[in-house]
């Protein structure tokens, strides 16, 4: 068996992130919250948290979200996608519709190709939705 550590992470700049009803209804981790900052609060720490990543060594490949159509769990494509050491990316099914459009497999490959990461296989098994 291969052994795959990543030197390198794919993470999303939100733009709308917020609580999403639909999603939250099958994840016991999502919880409302009433703060007005909370947007604002969500991407101070995802700067810090890539400004973090970066000073300890690892690559860090920034996807900014897109405003419109606002999807509030954008910044978790750990639900849809999965890289693999062969050049593979996955694309997996995802349960609520507003949660699909998170899917911009186009721009992600764009985006690590640019930085070195050749996808030379898609799986696509969002038809299983």
């Amino acid at each position: 068996m291969e052994t795959q550590s990543a030197s390198a992470v794919l993470l999303v700049r939100p733009a709308a992130f917020g609580f999403n009803d639909e999603a939250a209804e099958s994840n016991v981790f999502a919880h409302a919250s009433a703060d007005p900052q909370f947007a604002a609060r969500a991407l101070s720490e995802f700067e810090m948290l890539a400004d973090r990543l970066a000073g300890a060594g690892v690559e860090v490949a920034v996807l900014d979200d897109t405003p419109s159509p606002a999807k509030p769990d954008a910044l978790f494509p750990n639900n849809w996608l999965s890289f693999h050491c062969d050049g593979t990316m996955v694309l997996y099914p995802m349960a609520t519709a507003p949660r699909r459009l998170e899917r911009r497999a186009t721009e992600v490959g764009e985006l690590l190709e640019g930085r070195g990461f050749e996808v030379r296989r898609i799986v696509e098994l969002s038809g299983y939705e």
